[in-house]
């Protein structure tokens, strides 16, 4: 019997359960009014997902983080900087986020100039797989704040275009599929600024990626003066396909073709719903918002091929397609929730959406084992629900996590595990599980039971070997996360987690080795946890440097460091996300992590170096 079998056999014991003009006559023609799209249940997709959240509230609070953690912000008295008071009514100012809700304080662009602002904004990346960068950028994006007076009031290029960084930061708020919130920043702005065109289309964008057909249609109604702009009247013939109004979208349509637009796949689904039969569409990798909004109308599935260059929201809204393949929506989902577009829970939810049968529920690991794709992830989720028998629901939790890890799903896997992992009891039968699930708890900032998982390794430790092993391996982790230790670090305990860190790196690796054990001192060192002795940094002295390491462009680094010291809180958040990017804290470098956690130390956000920190640590599996 293999040793997935014999797993597998776990299972089995015990289971709880198994043109204007032309386009003006097309109004008068068709019956065009400006009353309310109602939305039926037929008029927009199912939700597959509530509405996303806010995040929640801070999670346990590690006792022992560097000064500044509680996010008491200091603006440096030397600095006297002029700016826009908010009585002026400026709409780039207002936001969604103050002081009493995560915001990053109404001071926080000051010493900074307002000719930067919009660039650092514009520039910022959008695909981030790092929660910590995530929740920075968002509260960067959303926080009331004012903002530096324009210089050099005579000249014109120095006064700030009316409601630019709205627009800009709306745009970047939609691209990282934070969609609601990007909904709620205009509407709280609609009093202080005139709508405009380019502020409507950010709106319509976010209502159709969300499904919200109607109130999309709401505020496409509203453009009769806007239809020599061929994006209008595209939008304008879905609105009338939505309606039922088949002939109007298609007098619609071929105005547009008339007039030379370009756009096969829109015209192929024009085609396809207004006429009822099967017209071919062409090849596509590409899609927008008016195509999603499309293709769901016919009720088409959408293409495996489409996830390459997804944005986040575009994946969320695959994901919620429900006429696309199932492995589709499932991969789709998956990486939304990589990228935080849509939360682990209701990734959980896709995954309990998945038919399996009984067989396939009783050998979930040998499955999974064969073949870890998306569908494999959701049979071991699934087989953990329901089981009811602690030490199985461990051991299906255990092997979904060390599957992601080799996979580099990890942090991902622990996300949709958490509520599992939090309700299994501590108990002797357990303690193989416990450093997995110390590291998971610590990882999603529940240091407390993970103290307690630790405390029953360190028990089973004094009687067996392998308990030992364990509890060694997990002694940086469990470090950087927690206080329950002397602030001396115990030679001996840091000694025996070298020494296996070497032993377990990848085809043991020396310089894989050199790098997992600088990256665990430098944060320590970092975090202020403990002072690392000099013997341990002798130790890496054996060991060769890659001197093939991708480093960030050093200007980043250096720019994250001069605003901090000049006590620009919002600089240093926005350079933090300029340098570590797409590839945020897990491949970044233990010299730039430790420039970027005491930057954000010095601005009063501790927290969030904190959480950089564990995030390294954990996708590098220390």
């Amino acid at each position: 019997m293999t040793p997935s079998s014999r797993a597998d056999s776990c299972l089995l014991r015990k289971r709880s359960q198994l043109v204007p003009a032309a386009f003006a006559l097309s109004l008068a023609l068709f019956g065009f009014t400006a009353q309310a799209f109602a939305q039926d249940e037929d008029s927009g997709p199912l939700q597959l997902f509530p509405s996303q959240p806010a995040p929640s509230g801070t999670p346990e609070n590690p006792a022992n983080l560097p000064a500044g953690a509680q996010e008491q912000f200091v603006t440096p008295s030397d600095v006297v900087i002029s700016v826009e008071r908010l009585g002026s009514i400026d709409p780039d100012t207002i936001g969604l986020l103050d002081g009493s809700n995560g915001g990053l304080g109404v001071d926080m662009w000051q010493g900074s100039q307002r000719a930067d602002i919009h660039d650092l904004l514009a520039g910022l990346p959008t695909q981030l797989p790092s929660p910590a960068l995530r929740g920075l950028a968002r509260r960067l994006l959303l926080s009331t704040a004012e903002l530096p007076l324009a210089t050099d009031a005579g000249n014109e290029a120095a006064t700030p275009e009316k409601a630019r960084l709205i627009r800009t930061r709306a745009e970047k708020l939609i691209a990282m599929g934070f969609l609601e919130d990007a909904i709620s920043l205009i509407d709280a702005a609609e009093g202080s600024i005139e709508r405009e065109p380019a502020i409507d289309k950010l709106m319509i964008q976010a209502r159709l990626l969300l499904g919200d057909f109607g109130g999309a249609c709401n505020l496409i109604r509203t453009q009769e003066s806007n239809l020599s702009e061929a994006y209008w009247q595209k939008r304008l013939v879905l609105c009338q396909l939505l309606d039922g109004n088949t002939t109007a979208a298609q007098f619609g349509a071929t105005l547009l073709q008339d007039n030379g637009e370009q756009d096969p796949l829109f015209f192929a689904l024009v085609a396809r719903i207004s006429e009822q039969r099967a017209v071919a569409l062409p090849e596509f990798d590409r899609v927008n918002d008016l195509h999603l909004a499309l293709l769901w109308l016919a009720k088409l599935p959408l293409p495996d091929t489409l996830l390459a260059s997804a944005d986040p929201a575009t994946m969320r809204a695959i994901a919620e397609n429900p006429h696309s393949d199932l492995n589709v929506r499932l991969l789709a989902a998956e990486q939304a929730a990589r990228v935080g577009a849509i939360p682990a829970d209701m990734l959980a939810e896709i995954y309990k959406s998945v038919e399996f049968s009984a067989e396939e529920l009783r050998s979930p690991i040998s499955i999974a084992e064969a073949t870890y794709d998306a569908r494999g992830r959701a049979l071991l989720y699934q087989a953990a629900s329901i089981e009811s028998v602690p030490e199985t629901k461990a051991l299906v939790i255990q092997k979904d996590l060390e599957l992601a890890r080799r996979n580099g799903l990890y942090p991902l896997s622990v996300d949709v595990h958490a509520t599992q992992i939090t309700q299994l009891p501590v108990t002797g039968d357990l303690w193989e599980f416990s450093g997995e699930a110390a590291r998971a708890l610590y990882a999603i900032g529940r240091p407390k039971p993970a103290d307690a998982w630790v405390s029953h390794l360190a028990n089973q430790a004094q009687r067996d070997p392998a308990a030992q092993s364990l509890k060694d391996g997990l002694w940086a982790f469990s470090r950087l996360a927690s206080d329950s230790y002397d602030s001396e670090m115990d030679e001996i305990q840091r000694s025996s987690w070298a020494k296996q860190t070497r032993a377990r790196v990848p085809d043991q690796s020396p310089f894989e080795a050199m790098r997992r054990l600088e990256l665990a001192y430098s944060l320590m060192d970092a975090l202020g946890r403990v002072a690392v002795p000099p013997a341990a940094w002798r130790e890496l002295l054996d060991l060769p440097r890659n001197r093939y390491v991708t480093l960030p462009n050093p200007g980043l680094v250096q720019l994250t460091t001069q605003a901090a010291q000049e006590g620009r809180r919002a600089e240093t958040v926005a350079w933090t996300l300029w340098t570590l990017g797409e590839g945020g804290p897990a491949q970044a470098d233990a010299e730039t992590l430790k420039s970027v956690i005491a930057a954000l130390g010095k601005v009063g956000l501790a927290r969030a170096g904190y959480d950089l920190a564990m995030e390294a640590a954990l996708q590098n599996d220390l």
